[in-house]
């Protein structure tokens, strides 16, 4: 028995099922997820909702602190001799005496007792110096990073 192309049943759609074989309603009205067979692939979908802050009672956080890197030497008034002591990364609100206090006392210098004074001074050229309140922070001297601070013991009166 021969069949001819005539006598094949025909069908007609007018509809496209991009479902993946899912007989599944879409509404194209409605907002697509990710998974939607009409999105492509690689389609970034970027909503964006008007976010109001929570209202809180919290202070903002403190910002970070300022860090500065400074030298250190220490002038011997006994020898007349300049040396390099080491270079430190700071916090500039520490007090400046407490950082040298601590920068000397890993060296231990020999002429250095428990009740040793320290006179700073801050090199402002190859052979200038201005001295500085030692009780202030970093940040109150204006120290900023690349500073060379000078220390020396503080003569006593009978020296």
């Amino acid at each position: 028995m021969d069949i001819s192309i005539a006598d094949a049943p025909t069908t007609t759609t007018n509809s496209l099922d991009v479902s993946g074989g899912h007989n599944e309603d879409i509404d194209m009205e409605d907002d697509q997820d990710e998974a939607s067979p009409l999105r492509e692939p690689n389609e970034v979908v970027i909503e964006s909702a008007a976010v109001e802050p929570a209202a809180t009672n919290h202070a903002p956080p403190p910002p970070p602190p300022d860090f500065i890197y400074f030298f250190l030497k220490h002038f011997d008034t006994e020898q007349q001799s300049l040396t390099p002591i080491c270079s430190r990364i700071i916090e500039s609100n520490k007090k400046v005496v407490d950082t040298v206090q601590k920068a000397m006392a890993d060296v231990s210098l020999p002429q250095m007792t428990p009740t040793s004074t320290w006179t700073i001074y801050k090199e402002t050229g190859l052979q200038d110096v201005k001295q500085i309140d030692s009780h202030r922070t970093f940040k109150d001297e204006n120290l900023t990073d690349g500073s060379i601070l000078i220390a020396q013991i503080t003569p006593t009166p009978e020296e």
